[in-house]
């Protein structure tokens, strides 16, 4: 048995502190138990609550927005252009990373392995 809210707060209100309307808030109640909804108003009554993701379900660093991709490739293209002869030096300078970041890239053991993990 699906329970609603009460109460309707102003929708310019949702809008301005939160950037939702009171639809987007009334279709997450909804999804819960009416037991459940009401177990958790003893504890939190009025409070606003975050529910993380379990451990499994959550991405890591970077697989969402594609970040890991990118600078797994800019690494194998630090690893080529330094196999090519780029000094540490110019590689630091064209990728605004410090000397050591370049070195770390260029020398780990995967590297040296020829592996694609980053």
């Amino acid at each position: 048995m699906k329970r609603s809210v009460d109460v309707k707060p102003s929708v310019s209100y949702l809008k301005s502190e939160f950037g939702f309307s009171w639809e987007g808030i009334r279709h997450r109640l909804q999804v819960l138990p009416a037991r459940l909804l009401e177990e958790l108003q003893e504890y939190i009554a009025g409070e606003l609550v975050y529910i993380p993701k379990k451990e499994e379900s959550r991405k890591g660093w970077g697989e969402v927005n594609g970040t890991r991709q990118a600078i797994r490739r800019r690494n194998e293209e630090i690893r080529r252009l330094h196999r090519a002869g780029e000094t540490v030096q110019t590689l630091a300078e064209k990728y605004h990373l410090s000397e050591d970041s370049i070195r770390k890239i260029v020398f780990c053991k995967e590297a040296r392995a020829g592996s694609h993990h980053a």
